[in-house]
């Protein structure tokens, strides 16, 4: 009897190690796979076409917090900063997540020309349409990328260099620099 008694334990422990093993296999592929950033980007990729906004925000995010290398970061973060502007019917461009995503990839990589160039850009819009505290960035966006051209020995792009001589003018013509001609003399 006890023969008996001691099989069936036995046989009942080995059966619970065995569900035991294959039900932490699949969690632990489960968890891989949540982990894996490469999975993530697809599913937010397949989410953003499918135009399941929420699911895509929520996979773009996963795929930016697994990813290890910068340069990685930096695509996921211009493929975020896309999905941010998406205007459709169930979804309303977020300008704020977007400034935040170039605003990201340039503390990952300060002299990131499409970067400073799109925040240039979107403040440069800002300041054309009346917020004239918008010129102050868009002089300090451009005077990054004018020094990063410097750097690398590029020749300026001229949309940079009108962009950093309106905003001078607009500076100056506002007054809210202490150095009004020298602003001038800078345009």
């Amino acid at each position: 009897m006890a023969k008996k008694l001691n099989k069936k334990i036995a046989y009942s422990l080995l059966i619970l190690l065995v569900v035991c093993i294959a039900g932490g296999s699949v969690v632990g592929l489960r968890m891989w796979r949540e982990r894996n950033p490469g999975y993530s980007l697809d599913k937010a990729r397949d989410a953003f076409k499918n135009q399941d906004f929420p699911t895509a925000e929520q996979f773009f995010g996963k795929a930016y917090a697994y990813t290890k290398l910068d340069e990685d970061k930096i695509d996921i973060l211009f493929e975020m900063a896309e999905f941010h502007l998406t205007s459709t019917e169930k979804h309303e461009p977020n300008w704020r997540k977007a400034l935040g995503c170039w605003q990201t990839v340039l503390n990952v990589n300060p002299n990131h020309v499409e970067a400073r160039r799109k925040l240039m850009d979107y403040y440069y819009q800002m300041g054309d349409s009346g917020g004239s505290g918008a010129w102050k960035m868009v002089e300090e966006h451009s005077s990054k990328l004018l020094e990063v051209f410097e750097k690398t020995k590029k020749e300026p792009d001229i949309s940079v260099l009108m962009a950093n001589a309106r905003a001078s003018l607009e500076i100056a013509r506002v007054g809210t620099s202490a150095f009004r001609e020298a602003l001038v003399t800078k345009a």
